[in-house]
């Protein structure tokens, strides 16, 4: 071929070849066997920063730093595995002006016509694809913080509810793992009738993605637990056309509480309202009753509360309107008013004295929104106060005949006058001798008390009911009511003062003896309280199971016998109640059997508790099981029911979910030694010397967990009874045992003996 066109043809493969490295997206380097730079195209230059001038013979390990030079020169070397392998990664370039640039960088190696090795490097700029990357991720993590960081639980599942995302919260609401979690069906986590609920909400959202729907459901928990929750649900369309519904759960067991509560002390608050013995009421600013207690009707004479809500009261109510506008001025100036005497009329037109107390009530903006106080009736306390002036008249015909001392006496502290009877209770021979006294010093116990008797007769011109210690003449103390007033001259000046002291002494005495009754009848009801509280709770969790569930026959028939059990303990129990008022005289008859300890007392507290146990998710274990199922003894099971039904009940209410409660007997020489020991907060070591006194209960915990305080009292009586001891072993924060012991049955047993044994001291 003619060389000329030879040459041509050369030419015309050559620009073409540089229109083509020069017209793609890759950056085109061809490096000799010392790595320097003998061909580029356009778009390495643009991508290193480097003029073509620059770039044709120069070092391209110039454009890495130390490490990845090194790098560099390994792939390099690899150029002996052979020609047609291409080998990429990613690396960081230094650009001419020092800028960092993310690229990828692919290798491949050849030889020319004189055999001399050619490296051949693609370099592409992919520093905007990492910064979207960068983005992206970054996008991630603050979304995925995000999620992690509410009080919500997450899940996100396909159409066909399996689970493709839950958060940290999700996991711990369920109690499942998060890698259990993702696959798990959402229906799983739902009861059948809530599995409704879903499907109808996704009914009503449609394919709307900017609807939110929510309602409250139980979500069944690992191990069968159970959680009240609010349930949201909204749903997202991926871009190929996938539905994905997020569902957020969030526990509302608290608030669930807090509204049990809250009804609660609604209903505590109407109790109080209506029981109260004085007039409770509310009213608006415009002068009507908006509500009252029964004690207010009654006081005025209305026939309800409907009748008296209609009085304007202003001109039905009170006898001067004037007072209406005096008390809305004063309470709205001061937020309050205390004890304002006010005249009222009834229905019938009588009118009465009333001490009116109330507050006033204002919105946001401090506009009034209503009045709200108490109304006390003090007609006859006015007329009282009248008589008694009217007595003070007649004070000196009576004062030799009253059988209480009457004394008349100066401000210096001398007894003027005084009738025999006074004479007697102090154990003076005379009224001369006892005129010789000083009262503060001889009379009162504290010469103190003198002196405030005399503030309150200045202040308020007399005295009523005062009580006072004073001393007799041989020194025996005499509990006093003192009831005077004051004597004044002409002028009005105080001279001295008079009235009458009664001695009760006695009457003190019976007032003790009455309130030592009244504790001990209060201990009693607390117990009762306590003991009966617990099978009632346990009839009414059979009783909810099966208004909220359809039980199997076979269940319902165990329900139905465990509430009769139940029933007929309450019975017993209530019989058993009306002796241990007894407990502390020594007079409770405890009525012992021989009985199998396990069958007749521990299994049917057991089972009562099934329902508790296992929503806490607890397991109780049975040590020594088949050496436990042979103990017997002679005792009074209804008693040692209680015992075991206040430490098991106990265990649950402070054992950790999930735990376990562990129940033993061990056989010693002469007697039994039982425990209940539960994982749990445990008992302080400094409290396990008390925690058995009547109303002891653990700072840290009780108010956390509600109780009277007398479970623990009423145990140990009841084992005290039975000639054991009990006592806890506890570590704090991690387990509490409360052990005890109750004697062998020596003789044999015949299910047929009773025995009633008398414990008294």
């Amino acid at each position: 071929m003619d060389p000329g066109k030879l040459e041509e043809q050369y030419r015309e493969l050559e620009e073409k070849f540089r229109t083509m490295v020069n017209s793609g997206n890759d950056g085109i380097v061809v490096l000799n066997q010392d790595y320097r730079v003998e061909f580029a195209n356009q778009i390495a230059s643009l991508a290193t920063g480097f003029p073509m001038s620059e770039l044709i013979g120069m070092d391209f390990m110039r454009l890495f730093n130390e490490e990845n030079k090194r790098f560099m020169r390994q792939m390099f070397d690899k150029r002996q595995l052979g020609g047609d392998l291409r080998y990429c990664c990613e690396l960081e370039i230094i650009t001419s002006d020092g800028t960092i640039k993310d690229a990828e960088i692919c290798i491949t190696y050849t030889r020319d016509t004189k055999g001399e090795t050619k490296i051949y490097a693609f370099l592409r700029d992919i520093s905007e694809r990492k910064r979207m990357e960068r983005e992206i991720r970054e996008a991630t993590r603050k979304l995925q913080k995000i999620s992690e960081m509410g009080d919500d639980g997450i899940f996100v599942f396909d159409e066909n509810y399996r689970i493709e995302f839950v958060n940290t919260m999700a996991s711990e609401l369920t109690g499942y793992p998060r890698n259990k979690l993702i696959g798990m069906n959402f229906k799983a986590l739902l009861s059948e009738e809530d599995q409704k609920f879903l499907a109808n909400m996704h009914i009503e959202l449609g394919k709307d993605e900017n609807r939110r729907v929510c309602t409250e459901m139980e979500i069944i928990k690992v191990n069968d637990g159970r959680l009240d929750a609010e349930v949201c649900i909204t749903l997202s369309k991926t871009d190929d056309g996938q539905i994905k519904t997020y569902a957020y759960v969030r526990d509302i067991s608290e608030r669930k509480k807090f509204q049990l509560k809250l009804k609660e002390s609604e209903e505590k608050y109407r109790t109080l309202f209506e029981r109260v013995p004085h007039g409770i009421f509310i009213s608006s600013p415009g002068g009507k009753f908006l509500d009252c207690n029964q004690a207010l009707v009654d006081m005025l004479g209305y026939d309800s509360k409907e009748e008296l809500c209609q009085i304007d009261l202003a001109t039905d109510l009170y006898v001067d309107p004037r007072q209406r506008e005096d008390f809305k001025q004063a309470v709205e100036r001061e937020g309050f008013v205390k004890d304002m005497e006010v005249k009222f009329k009834k229905k019938n037109g009588t009118k009465i004295n009333i001490l009116l107390t109330g507050h006033v009530k204002k919105d946001i903006h401090g506009n009034v929104i209503n009045y709200e106080g108490l109304n006390v009736d003090i007609t006859e306390k006015k007329k009282y106060e009248e008589k008694l002036r009217e007595s003070e008249e007649k004070f000196r015909t009576l004062f030799e005949r009253v059988r209480h001392g009457v004394y008349i006496s100066s401000r210096e502290g001398k007894f003027l006058d005084c009738n025999q009877a006074l004479l007697d209770m102090l154990g003076y021979g005379s009224k001369e001798e006892l005129f010789r006294i000083d009262l503060a010093r001889d009379l009162y116990e504290s010469p103190k008390d003198r002196e405030a008797f005399q503030q309150q007769m200045e202040k308020d011109g007399f005295v009523k009911d005062l009580e006072l210690v004073f001393k007799k003449k041989n020194g025996e103390k005499i509990t006093v009511l003192l009831t005077g007033h004051t004597n004044t001259d002409k002028s009005g000046k105080v001279i001295g003062y008079q009235g009458l002291i009664v001695d009760i002494t006695e009457k003190k005495r019976f007032e003790e003896q009455l309130k030592e009754l009244n504790v001990r009848y209060m201990e009693l009801l607390g117990f009762a309280t306590h003991e009966l509280i617990q099978p009632l709770g346990v009839i009414k969790g059979f009783l909810n199971m099966m208004a909220e569930e359809a039980l199997p026959p076979e269940k319902q028939k165990r329900a139905i016998f465990l509430m009769t059990r139940n029933t007929n303990m309450l019975i017993n129990m209530s019989h058993k109640y009306l002796e241990l008022a007894k407990l502390e005289s020594g007079e409770i008859e405890v009525r012992k059997s021989s009985c199998n300890l396990f069958e007749e007392v521990v299994a049917p507290i057991i089972d009562d508790y099934t329902a508790k146990l296992t929503q806490m998710g607890m397991q109780v274990i049975i040590e020594n099981e088949d050496e436990f199922r042979d103990v017997g003894i002679y005792a009074d099971p209804l008693l040692l029911r209680i015992v075991y039904s206040n430490l098991i009940s106990n265990a649950v209410r402070y054992g950790k979910p999930n735990g376990k409660i562990f129940m033993g007997c061990k056989i010693e020489e002469d007697h039994y030694k039982l425990h209940v020991k539960n994982d749990g907060t445990g008992v302080p070591r400094d409290r396990l010397s008390w925690i058995f006194e009547k109303f002891s209960r653990v700072e840290s915990i009780k108010k956390k967990v509600k109780g009277a305080g007398m479970g623990l009292y009423n145990t140990r009586e009841i084992i005290r009874r039975h000639g054991g001891e009990i006592w806890a072993e506890s570590e704090e924060g991690e387990w509490a045992d409360f052990v005890f012991t109750l004697p062998r049955l020596i003789r044999k047993v015949h299910d047929t003996v009773e025995v009633h044994q008398s414990i008294g001291a």
